[in-house]
């Protein structure tokens, strides 16, 4: 079994334990955690992690037994010399700060394009305030769906796939299969000049709650992401990868990193990544976890 078919055969088995129902013997789905809210905004964002790369971010605090712990809605931007572009849009409660983020990364020049990875909230939450603060820009990706969304957008909505380049200039945007993913039409997409991935879902990972660590790399940290905190994030975003054989996608992962060159890695739900090797290692081994829990 490849790592499509597993993940399409136990979408309706995650489906029915999430309401109730037993699959696979006892096993028992993790309980799903809910946020507490917006974390104060970071003044160190926007961050430039590239040339003319730049990290945008709002955290949210999660209850992590006792303690209260930051989960990142991280977005990112690449500006070339004719085009920019933001990959995500950020979750729409922290809209105040990522209007403030976008316009001192853009300093002074338009935004280009919009690339929703995927329809959920902090991934094309701020879509609306973009699209009103930007009319020029256009809105890209495997937007299937999105005119049910936004039918008063619909003539800025453009239909790409995995593949497609997005020129930007002097640097190219590819757009590819996410291998780790929420929805159907999500997508990974990785910069060719930069070699940066923008992972989305995958390579989440929660990180303490001290002021100042939420525009930290994961290797700037004083303490190193551990497996634990990759597969916390990782079990209860994605209800199907409790019930899958991780090998699969640990294969394909590394198919596709022996592929690209990628000096860092930048997810949604974690921060910037700079160890790579070390880091999917880890981030391997907390899929592997999970079913465990």
């Amino acid at each position: 079994m490849n790592w499509r078919s597993g993940y399409a055969e136990n979408r309706s088995n995650a489906s029915a334990a999430h309401h109730g129902h037993r699959t696979f013997g006892e096993f028992r789905m993790i309980r799903p955690h809910f946020a507490l809210g917006a974390a104060p905004y970071d003044a160190n964002l926007p961050r430039e992690i590239a040339p003319q790369t730049f990290w945008l971010s709002g955290c949210s605090r999660q209850p992590v037994g006792e303690e209260i712990l930051h989960s990142h809605s991280s977005f990112y931007m690449a500006c070339g010399t004719e085009k920019t572009a933001i990959i995500d849009t950020g979750n729409s409660r922290d809209w105040p700060d990522v209007r403030r983020q976008l316009l001192e990364a853009l300093d002074g020049r338009k935004l280009d394009y919009i690339i929703p990875t995927h329809p959920e909230m902090p991934h094309m939450g701020n879509l609306e305030p973009l699209a009103e603060l930007f009319p020029q820009a256009r809105i890209v990706g495997d937007i299937r769906n999105y005119h049910l969304y936004y039918p008063h957008l619909e003539d800025r909505l453009e239909m790409r796939h995995v593949g497609d380049i997005l020129e930007l200039g002097d640097r190219q945007l590819e757009l590819i299969e996410a291998i780790i993913h929420d929805l159907p039409n999500s997508l990974w997409v990785y910069d060719r000049k930069e070699q940066v991935l923008f992972a989305c879902d995958a390579y989440c990972y929660t990180h303490e709650h001290e002021p100042g660590q939420c525009a930290l790399l994961a290797e700037e940290l004083p303490q190193e992401p551990t497996v634990a905190d990759t597969s916390f994030v990782t079990s209860r975003a994605l209800a199907w990868t409790q019930l899958v054989d991780p090998e699969p996608y640990c294969q394909a992962l590394d198919a596709m990193l022996a592929e690209r060159p990628v000096k860092l890695i930048a997810p949604t739900h974690g921060g910037v990544i700079s160890n790579t090797k070390r880091m999917t290692e880890l981030f391997k081994e907390g899929m592997r976890n999970i079913r465990g829990q």
